[in-house]
């Protein structure tokens, strides 16, 4: 939770597996790989060495805490 919000943090053994997944993620968050998804609010996909980090809403004060300690989004609206 950040800030009241859920967040989901999925954690990888090293980053070659991480890039992996985090290349069939679409630049706008919409899809990964042939998978289309329906969010039910923006999509935000954050990253660093061995975790992605997926906040789906549009709480300015969650994506800002957000992107203070992870960096811009790589992926989503």
């Amino acid at each position: 939770m950040v800030d009241g919000e859920p967040v989901q943090v999925m954690e990888y053994r090293d980053a070659a597996a991480l890039e992996a997944d985090a290349g069939h993620i679409s630049p706008d968050g919409s899809s990964t790989g042939t998978t289309m998804v329906t969010w039910i609010a923006p999509p935000h996909f954050f990253r660093t060495d061995t975790a992605i980090v997926l906040y789906v809403g549009e709480s300015p004060q969650v994506i800002e805490a957000l992107t203070s300690v992870l960096g811009l989004q790589f992926a989503g609206r």
